[in-house]
């Protein structure tokens, strides 16, 4: 259950920046010292685009990740940190407790980040991300089954400075 916690986090606090994508010019170093100069807090996630849905129409594929996946994140109130030594933690409410999870990072030579679980290297991906003083944005391709129907998507999750 943590994983999905951190996963969901994590993808909410990522956003699209790649090397083709308009990163300013900005170094590995200097989107490095963006990440974690800030706790970051999730905000919302937006589905950029849905790339397969069986027998389901495109809408009907959209308003099914609207009400079972994208507005029922409890990571919505999810606050994640990035530190210099490549570790991370996300904070989340879980039931009446407060959870944590703690993750690895590393930014790739073509400014996408790879994020991984620091106890079992377990790796949740590899985001498309942007990154300033005040907005984290990460992007991803994600998956969901619903009643046997495989649907694809790329969804995008914005997280605002704390």
């Amino acid at each position: 259950m943590k994983n999905i916690f951190l996963f969901i986090g994590l993808t909410l606090l990522l956003g699209s920046c790649s090397s083709s994508d308009d990163d300013n010019g900005q170094t590995t170093e200097d989107l490095s010292n963006l990440l974690t100069q800030n706790a970051w807090v999730f905000s919302h996630r937006e589905i950029v685009d849905i790339t397969s849905h069986g027998s389901l129409s495109y809408n009907e594929a959209e308003q099914i990740l609207l009400d079972f996946v994208i507005n029922t994140s409890s990571s919505s109130e999810s606050i994640t940190s990035f530190d210099s030594d490549g570790t991370g933690t996300i904070i989340y409410p879980n039931n009446t407790n407060i959870g944590t999870t703690h993750f690895g990072w590393i930014i790739l030579p073509d400014n996408t980040l790879r994020i991984f679980l620091s106890s079992t290297l377990e790796d949740l991906g590899v985001f498309e991300f942007t990154v300033n003083n005040t907005l984290l944005t990460l992007t991803d391709d994600q998956e969901y089954l619903y009643n046997g129907t495989l649907i694809k998507y790329r969804v995008k999750s914005y997280f605002n400075k704390q």
